[in-house]
């Protein structure tokens, strides 16, 4: 009687395409075949080559599904102790490749996801929002030699993705908060699940993260745009790798007012060479060198302390830096004092510059 009722054994499942269910019962046959979802679909007639599964015997079977972190339990159990069961891992299960793309006021950042592996990430400029994303798009697609089949979704965030209300040619695509975007980048790549994210673009955000808890808390109107913005004026320059070079000459005790010029003896928590007031001591004659370092350590210094004070009676000492601006070499220097007066810790993740369109391509399995 076994044999029979396992004869017409019935169990439909999906499963990544690279993964086999290994089956000790030879009556099982080739039910063990697992399905691409996006190609094969069991629902649609023929898309099953034939006889590759049993037919289905007519009865009442109790099927349950327990799911527990991204796993999923299938059991079959009948009237006597014929049981079959199969444990499936599909944290991620992705067919295809999941495109994130954070479209920027001035810069566009895309990035693939597959598998939890972050893809090949770029960076576009464009005159605007469009023409940067769609320029983007195609430029990743044509460098990484992937088709236009190969990408199961995209996800848009940022300010530009507003412009944009079609599906990206043909594709599925969604929005994503940009706030979320910014938390589920940051957590995936710096492994923290309790700091505030230091969103530093055009502009500065703070996200505040806490477990699966992600909520915008602030900002400030200092960031990339300030920087640019002050050299067109001061240093007839909007270039960034003209002003870095710039500021690598530069002497900041030139520029900003130190505790050391001010008092012979470090005062309690500030040491000789802290700021007391940034651009102080800049004359009208000063070097173009100095004024570019003076520059940029004010828009990174003036960002860190607000992001301190937007942890006050939080309890978090964490602060992930995420943005173009951690590229800025000047981080390496203005973030361990910041560390040292305040007792706190800043991560600067490896694909800083792309956290948002990371998050972006998370957002899909939330």
């Amino acid at each position: 009687m076994a044999k029979s009722l396992a004869n017409y054994f019935f169990l439909r499942t999906f499963a990544p395409a690279n993964e086999r269910m290994q089956c000790s019962n030879k009556h099982f046959g080739a039910l063990a075949q697992l399905v691409e979802h996006r190609t094969e679909n069991p629902c649609v007639p023929g898309s099953i080559p034939g006889g590759t599964t049993f037919p289905p015997f007519i009865m009442n079977p109790c099927l349950r599904d327990f799911s527990s972190r991204g796993f999923h339990f299938f059991h079959i159990s009948f009237g006597f102790s014929l049981t079959y069961s199969y444990l499936c891992n599909q944290n991620y299960a992705i067919m295809g490749i999941i495109i994130g793309i954070d479209v920027g006021i001035s810069t566009t950042k895309i990035v693939g996801l597959r598998e939890g592996r972050v893809l090949s990430p770029i960076r576009i400029t464009a005159a605007d929002q469009v023409t940067s994303l769609y320029g983007a798009f195609g430029k990743y697609l044509h460098d990484n030699k992937i088709e236009l089949k190969d990408v199961e979704q995209v996800m848009l965030t940022g300010v530009g993705a507003g412009f944009v209300d079609e599906q990206l040619y043909g594709i599925p695509t969604q929005k994503v908060d940009e706030f979320v975007a910014d938390g589920l980048g940051a957590r995936f790549e710096s492994g923290l699940t309790k700091a505030i994210v230091v969103s530093m673009g055009t502009g500065t955000s703070f996200v505040q993260c806490d477990g699966n808890n992600i909520k915008h808390i602030g900002g400030l109107g200092i960031g990339g745009g300030t920087l640019q913005g002050l050299s067109r004026v001061m240093l007839n320059t909007r270039d960034p790798k003209q002003i870095q070079s710039l500021a690598m000459q530069g002497d900041i005790s030139h520029i900003n007012l130190l505790i050391g010029d001010i008092s012979t003896h470090p005062l309690p928590g500030l040491p000789m060479n802290a700021t007391a007031s940034l651009f102080s001591k800049a004359q009208y004659d000063a070097p173009k060198e100095d004024l570019a370092l003076g520059i940029i350590v004010m828009v990174l210094q003036t960002i860190g302390s607000a992001a301190i004070l937007s942890a006050l009676n939080s309890g978090i000492k964490d602060f992930v830096l995420i943005g173009n601006l951690t590229l800025l070499p000047q981080c390496k220097d203005i973030y361990p004092m910041l560390e040292k007066l305040y007792g706190v810790h800043f991560h600067i993740p490896k694909y800083a510059e792309f956290c948002t369109a990371i998050g972006a391509a998370l957002n899909y399995k939330q």
